[in-house]
């Protein structure tokens, strides 16, 4: 998709979620940060062929370059981006709800938030890596065994979908999204612990740019928090759709 094909994408769905305009603030910033870091990324890449692979040939096997390949600071960045993120969508729930008066707070240190940070989190940034690898991993072998110059694989890189634009737009949503209704969903779990019967529904923005599977999803009505949607989701955004504009929908009874 291009790029501003893909941002159009965002904006309508910042226009469809609760609170989306304050999303969408928070998406373009992480993915002004995450470009920036993709082209740290990009440079180092291309400093190695230079010093290491370029007229000296290429081994088969260079996972080493992508293993000392620095991603500590974009995982961080992402990570307190969600963080940010997860706060604010459990604050606006806790408000929305007035779950104050059951004494329904939330902070970082909660243990979802903390799972969440610290495991949930790293899991997908490592998914987010192989990407990187197995995108460029074989258009270095191509350059080397070409002779390509340093000069015109910092070109090549540049136009790879693995330091892009639209991948660092397609990460922001996808954190952003996950964070803000895991963080909705934090307050509505402890509410439950409390003895009281919580239920969600998947609510979609019902345009024809609504997939088959958020449609189901929605059409399940109301489910109890514990239950998983048809595509065997918990709650939006969909895995496995990073466009996805649906929400979380709550409800609860004594």
């Amino acid at each position: 998709m291009r790029y501003d094909n893909l941002l159009f994408d965002c904006l309508f769905k910042a226009m469809a979620r609760p609170n989306g305009r304050k999303l969408r603030r928070k998406e373009k910033k992480l993915e002004k940060t995450v470009y920036q870091d993709f082209e740290k990324q990009r440079e180092y890449i291309v400093k190695q062929y230079r010093s290491k692979i370029a007229g000296k040939g290429l081994s088969e096997d260079i996972d080493d370059l992508f293993d000392e390949l620095d991603d500590e600071l974009m995982i961080g960045h992402i990570i307190d981006s969600a963080a940010e993120t997860m706060k604010f969508g459990a604050e606006y729930r806790i408000g929305k709800e007035k779950l104050g008066r059951f004494g329904i707070k939330f902070d970082l240190d909660h243990p979802s938030a903390v799972k969440y940070l610290q495991t949930d989190r790293p899991l997908t940034l490592a998914k987010m890596k192989q990407t990187t690898k197995e995108t460029i991993k074989p258009l270095l072998q191509e350059a080397a065994g070409k002779g390509t110059s340093p000069q015109e694989l910092a070109e090549l890189l540049s136009e790879e979908y693995a330091f892009s634009r639209e991948r660092s737009l397609m990460i922001a949503v996808n954190e952003i999204g996950h964070a803000y209704e895991y963080g909705n969903k934090i307050p509505m779990e402890d509410l439950k612990d409390e003895g009281y019967k919580v239920k969600k529904k998947w609510q979609t923005v019902n345009d024809d740019r609504v997939t088959e599977e958020c449609r189901a999803n929605q059409a399940m009505g109301w489910i109890d928090i514990d239950e998983s949607f048809d595509s065997g989701d918990d709650e939006p955004p969909r895995e496995g759709n990073p466009r996805c504009r649906c929400t979380t929908l709550w409800e609860f009874t004594e």
